[in-house]
């Protein structure tokens, strides 16, 4: 029994040295010793992609609208969304939001063809049969639709002041020589006291103290003396043309948006020979801020905002956030934008990309 216990030990002992020189062997093998193949090398890590942050929201509200067309005017302390169904809404700054009863001033296919406010009311041209409808600010209601003698063929432009609303037309009318109008109708007694043919074929206007200016297919603009009710002058535009919208700045600087050419073109009227075109591919639409235009510009529709001292584009609302924009004003210390057709933001302007 003796022996017997003492060879089962030896045994046992044999197996362990044996199995601890595999494990050794495994090891090494393992680590590339013994092994007539070299390990691969480690290469170089791949570099740790920097951190990427959104930029900050300038979203400072937005407001759901009925899908479809709208167009945007400032004034009166609120902002007025005219609907191509026929109706308008009121959105105060205050809360954010549409307040009060949806405004029918039309039958949902008469076609309503922007806004404008002035001595008191809202003003909204109606393509059909067309008619001018005046919305008093303070009890937003229709109270006055005003014939305006024939239908409203696009384009269709508008501007109120404390005086006057002046609505532009039917350009292209006539094959081969302009047809537009612009059409003057006096907010007192709610009748039409001028139409004036234009030289050249109108597709937006903007007044100013003492003065009217139509932008011109063309791609220039006309200067309405409000006096005579007759045109003063007129500025040629570039070869491409198409003048797509007006605005007058807080200096009188006249600002118009040329898709065609692919700038907007700042004109002091004090000094005509000293235009300056800044290059902003396919800008469209214009709304004016204390110190800065603000355009709906390239592909993307994004919103950019141009200096009004010097006509420089000095930033823009990051994409991410405002894009596909339909419609712009400003009012309240902020940038109002119609964005996809379905929604109302408000924006800050001080939330640009430089």
């Amino acid at each position: 029994m003796a022996t017997s216990r003492t060879q089962l030990a030896r045994t046992a002992g044999i197996a362990a040295a044996v199995l601890l020189v595999l494990l050794v062997a495994g090891r090494l093998t393992s680590a590339g010793l013994g092994s007539a193949e070299a390990p691969a090398p480690l290469g170089k890590l791949p570099p740790t992609p920097p951190e990427t942050t959104d930029p900050p929201s300038p979203v400072i509200s937005a407001v759901m609208l009925r899908a479809g067309r709208h167009r945007l005017a400032f004034g009166a302390g609120s902002v007025w969304v005219a609907n191509d169904n026929g109706t308008v809404n009121r959105v105060d700054p205050q809360a954010d939001h549409i307040v009060g009863d949806t405004i029918r001033v039309a039958g949902e296919h008469a076609g309503l063809r922007g806004a404008a406010v002035g001595a008191g009311a809202v003003w909204v041209p109606i393509a059909n049969p067309g008619a001018l409808a005046r919305i008093d600010v303070a009890t937003t209601r229709v109270t006055a639709t005003i014939p305006l003698g024939r239908p409203l063929r696009d384009p269709v432009g508008i501007t109120a002041t404390d005086d006057a609303v002046w609505v532009t037309c039917c350009a292209f009318e006539i094959a081969g020589r302009p047809a537009g109008k612009l059409i003057r109708v006096d907010p007192a007694s709610g009748k039409v006291t001028a139409r004036i043919t234009l030289p050249e074929d109108p597709l937006a206007v903007a007044a100013a103290p003492g003065e009217v200016w139509v932008a011109t297919e063309e791609g220039g603009a006309i200067r309405v003396d409000p006096a005579s009710n007759r045109v003063a002058k007129v500025f040629r535009g570039g070869p491409r043309g198409a003048a797509q919208t007006v605005a007058v700045g807080t200096d009188g600087v006249v600002w118009l948006a040329n898709p065609g050419d692919g700038t907007v073109i700042r004109l002091d009227p004090s000094a005509p020979d000293r235009t300056h075109a800044q290059d902003l591919d396919a800008a469209t639409q214009l709304a004016v801020g204390p110190d800065e235009v603000w355009a709906v510009a390239t592909n993307d529709q994004i919103v950019v905002r141009i200096d009004q001292a010097d006509g420089v584009v000095t930033g823009r609302f990051p994409v991410s956030y405002v894009r596909s924009v339909q419609s712009i004003a400003y009012g309240a210390g902020s940038v109002w934008a119609i964005q996809g057709g379905e929604t109302l933001l408000r924006l800050d302007p001080e939330m640009v990309e430089r």
